[in-house]
């Protein structure tokens, strides 16, 4: 394989090893993007986890706080108990758009072969021509 005299060059000027590969840019770019894929899945498992412990934690929390509001009696006990109700509720979103932002999304091709219904089409023509279309089809449904 003949390397271009810019390849050496370069390769000169930055006093590195010109390295050749079979490797297509479709195969390395397909390889960087299943690396990337990847990283994103540990990462996502990590969050998942991570929400997991914290949604433990605060209903144990939850339950405590609980028993001090029921025995104090005070309005603050309960805003407090109140607050962490929102918080959890908000940590249980957080868990399941975790979820779904892991599925992946339909290409437009795939959308395109599955069918698409167009309900905003407009008939160009007289009213005849309509007539006859529509008895045409009605015909061809029966």
């Amino acid at each position: 394989m003949t390397t271009p005299m810019m390849n050496k060059n370069l390769s000169d000027i930055f006093d590195i090893e010109l390295q050749t590969t079979d490797k297509s840019v479709e195969e390395i770019k397909a390889a960087a993007q299943a690396k990337d894929i990847d990283s994103l899945e540990k990462q996502r498992n990590y969050v998942k986890a991570n929400l997991v412990k914290l949604i433990e934690r605060g209903m144990s929390s939850l339950e405590d706080l609980n028993i001090i509001a029921n025995s104090s009696e005070k309005s603050r006990d309960y805003e407090v108990m109140s607050t962490l109700i929102k918080t959890l509720v908000d940590t249980n979103i957080e868990l399941l758009n975790a979820e779904v932002v892991h599925k992946p999304k339909v290409s437009m091709d795939a959308k395109q072969e599955a069918g698409t219904i167009n309900n905003n089409t407009v008939f160009v023509g007289s009213t005849k021509d309509l007539a006859s279309y529509l008895n045409a089809n009605i015909i061809d449904i029966k």
